[in-house]
């Protein structure tokens, strides 16, 4: 019923009317009907004395503010329902939620997508979500949040960044149009490092967040290196990047996503789930962009399609007819960079399993690596 209009005296109506129906609610939809606290209050006593089928509750575009959204927090975290999704999209909501929102998260096993975009949280509510979703350590955890158009800071980077090195469940994380988000150098460090070295997400969006070039090419090199990626977007009005989309090309991202996500909301929890988050195994036939790098990190030089079959040999002589590089002598490096495979091995070594999907290509002119070169790689 969304976009009726319905206010706070319908509630009483719609809450008596949902405590005497025998019918096993599994959606409710009420965005945008000029609900305010005191429906919000109604709605969540509902909630919590009858409707423990309840699966989908969707509240964006009403001014139910703290109390009201407090209230609905604390109805879904105590109800018996299976709530899998919550929308609380610009619902007046500040930081004083915080807690409201961390004890929903601890409670709440069920829930996988929270959707609490266009209100005014800051960094207090954004450190108390990542704590709680740390905290449970679970593959079965929240798989899609979403906090963008918030007043996210520094703080609120650098708790993301650690939520993403240890968090096994998040599949998509949209913090776009907050404009102070990586105003730090500390900030765009620890995220970068955490884009990089999470092993789950999918898709990430750092639309409009006022990004310089320097920052967003770094955040590029952090999703390349990560195995799992395949989307991130950098696009509308970021500054100098104009209207420009960033991505990753990788086969079956939204597919694997959506699946995941389904089995999750419909319960189907097994050894599975810790199997499809994971980096498919390529087929033989599947292509892959490998970026090629040349010298010290990041000195992006192109990218070539290559396919798990393709040995190191088949790539230099693809590298020497495509980036044609003046250097006809140079190593190919291994994948953690502390050496370089000898001419002789590379038509039994392949690219993907021995070097990855980042290929760095060692400069003739170095006779050796130094530690000062193996630090920067």
């Amino acid at each position: 019923m969304p976009g009726n209009h319905l206010g706070d005296a319908a509630m009483v109506t719609l809450a008596h009317a949902l405590s005497e129906t025998v019918l096993r609610l599994q959606s409710l939809h009420l965005a945008n009907n000029s609900i305010k606290e005191r429906g919000a209050e109604i709605l969540a006593q509902c909630l919590l004395e009858k409707h423990n089928t309840l699966g989908l509750l969707v509240l964006a575009g009403n001014a139910i503010g703290d109390n009201g959204s407090s209230a609905i927090l604390g109805a879904v975290a105590g109800a018996q329902s299976p709530v899998h999704t919550l929308r609380l999209d610009a619902c007046g909501l500040t930081d004083n939620v915080a807690r409201a929102l961390a004890a929903l998260i601890r409670a709440r096993t069920s829930l996988r997508a929270l959707s609490i975009s266009r209100n005014r949280l800051g960094d207090d509510t954004t450190v108390a979500i990542s704590r709680a979703l740390d905290n449970r350590q679970r593959v079965e955890g929240i798989t899609e949040l979403d906090l963008s158009d918030n007043w996210l800071g520094a703080d609120s980077a650098v708790a993301l960044a650690a939520l993403l090195l240890n968090d096994k469940a998040l599949l998509r994380l949209n913090i776009s149009g907050n404009s102070s988000l990586m105003t730090a150098p500390r900030a765009v460090t620890a995220f970068a490092d955490g884009i990089s070295r999470n092993r789950a997400l999918l898709e990430i969006d750092l639309s409009r967040c006022n990004l310089f070039p320097n920052t967003a090419r770094l955040f590029c090199f952090s999703a390349r290196a990560n195995v799992q990626i395949d989307f991130i977007f950098l696009n509308h009005d970021n500054r100098f990047l104009g209207n420009q989309i960033q991505t990753r090309s990788c086969f079956g991202a939204r597919s694997r996503a959506d699946e995941l996500h389904a089995r999750l909301v419909n319960g189907a929890l097994s050894h599975a789930v810790g199997n499809l988050i994971q980096e498919p195994s390529p087929s033989a036939d599947q292509s892959n962009m490998v970026c090629i790098s040349y010298g010290r990190k990041p000195n992006i030089i192109g990218g070539i399609q290559c396919c798990t079959s393709t040995s190191l040999a088949e790539m230099r002589s693809r590298i020497d007819s495509q980036l044609r590089l003046s250097d006809s002598c140079y190593r190919i490096l291994a994948r953690d960079g502390t050496r370089a495979f000898p001419r002789h091995e590379e038509d039994k070594r392949h690219v993907l399993a021995d070097c990855g999907n980042y290929l760095q290509l060692r400069p003739s002119t170095w006779l050796k690596l130094s530690n000062a070169d193996q630090e920067v790689m």
